[in-house]
């Protein structure tokens, strides 16, 4: 398919106005007619609600933030407008840690500064014509991190059979398809899309505390926590990293005041009890409707920081 912007929508998040003029210039020759340049990560945040672009062109240096800080968020928080956008992130002093950084962050593609015709349209052509398969898990949401030419693992679309929680998606040809004139059927796919993400987060993250709440029941029953407690901590921890990665900053802070509240506490069947009632607590938080979670949650932390010894608030 010849390269052809004329349907799409690109932003570029970069504070230097030179850099989102040369973008432009660049991309002209190539169809583009709607370019939104944006300085900053919080701005594009609040423009992409409404904008819904396409393609995104972020730097790794921005004034409020790392560029990898907010691709994972755009590719992993529940609040995100777009997590399956296109993503090509310019770097402007290369080294392999920055560019591993960005492919774990979750960006599609790397280019270098100063930005070259040649380069960026080669990089516009692999987002658009060769879209990479979405890799579903819980540490990880983005494009395929293996090399593109690589043929997928056996097993259909999950990522590997003996990994129950990773999932592979078949590549989502959304530009193709707007390109085309398709943009509601890509809107449909992309619905889709996010249907099955929301409901893989709930399901990690219930696993997690699935398996603390089984734990904690056979503390209970045992009379003691003591001996029990590195596990613990460590599931508690894992459920921690969970709702870090995936934008659930509440429900993360709760489970931290979990950890605090088992490593201060006393053992025996009683504590175990009580932090089993604050798990089942946790996943209300997490099941809730946006607008009673966070009354919910401040209840807990409030119970939990007095039960710590913390003033509360």
């Amino acid at each position: 398919m010849p390269l052809d912007l004329t349907r799409l929508d690109v932003m570029v998040v970069n504070p230097s106005r030179a850099l989102q003029q040369i973008l432009k210039q660049i991309m002209w020759e190539v169809g583009l007619r709607r370019l939104r340049g944006l300085p900053s990560g919080g701005e594009a945040l609040r423009s992409m609600a409404d904008a819904n672009p396409d393609i995104l062109f972020i730097d790794a240096i921005l004034p409020d933030g790392r560029g990898t800080d907010l691709v994972r968020r755009i590719r992993r928080s529940p609040e995100s407008p777009s997590p399956f956008v296109a993503i090509i992130m310019t770097i402007g002093d290369p080294t392999l840690e920055k560019i591993m950084a960005a492919r774990d962050a979750g960006a599609d593609e790397v280019v270098i500064r100063p930005v070259t015709v040649k380069g960026v349209l080669q990089k516009l052509s692999a987002v658009i014509d060769r879209p990479r398969s979405m890799i579903l898990a819980p540490t990880f949401i983005g494009p395929d991190r293996r090399h593109a030419g690589k043929a997928p693992p056996p097993g259909g679309n999950r990522r590997n059979p003996r990994r129950r929680d990773a999932f592979e998606a078949a590549p989502m040809p959304l530009l193709q398809m707007k390109h085309r004139g398709e943009r509601r059927e890509a809107e449909q796919l992309v619905t889709e899309a996010r249907r099955v993400l929301r409901n893989l987060r709930m399901t990690w993250i219930d696993g997690d505390l699935d398996r603390l709440s089984r734990l904690l029941g056979e503390v209970s029953d045992s009379g003691t926590i003591d001996e029990y407690k590195p596990l613990l901590l460590d599931r508690l921890e894992s459920a921690v990293r969970t709702m870090d990665e995936h934008g659930y900053d509440t429900a993360a802070d709760i489970a931290g005041q979990l950890i605090t509240l088992l490593e201060r506490g006393a053992g025996g069947g009683r504590a175990a009890q009580l932090l089993k009632v604050n798990v089942d607590s946790l996943r209300a938080v997490i099941h809730a409707r946006p607008e009673a979670s966070s009354d919910l949650a401040r209840d807990i932390a409030r119970g939990l920081e007095q039960l710590i010894g913390q003033p509360g608030r």
